[in-house]
């Protein structure tokens, strides 16, 4: 184990010390329910205007899937 009054002056720094105080944890948007709702609401639209029940339900999840990505992004 190597001292650390034995160090060059410019690595006598004590481990766990920062030059400066990190940031702030960013927390991220973990939230489904919004992407949810859109995909509901667009799949119970186009049921609604008459489109087939497996097409309708293909929609929805791609307005899901889309509304998700894009809170990813965001």
């Amino acid at each position: 184990m190597i001292a650390f009054s034995k160090l060059p002056a410019e690595c006598n720094t004590s481990p766990g010390w920062f030059p400066s105080p990190l940031p702030p944890p960013v927390t991220p948007i973990t939230s489904n329910l919004d992407a949810g709702t859109i995909g509901i609401a667009v799949g119970a639209t186009a049921a609604a205007l008459g489109v087939p029940v497996p097409i309708a339900a293909g929609l929805g999840m791609l307005a899901w899937l889309a509304a998700k990505t894009v809170k990813t992004l965001f």
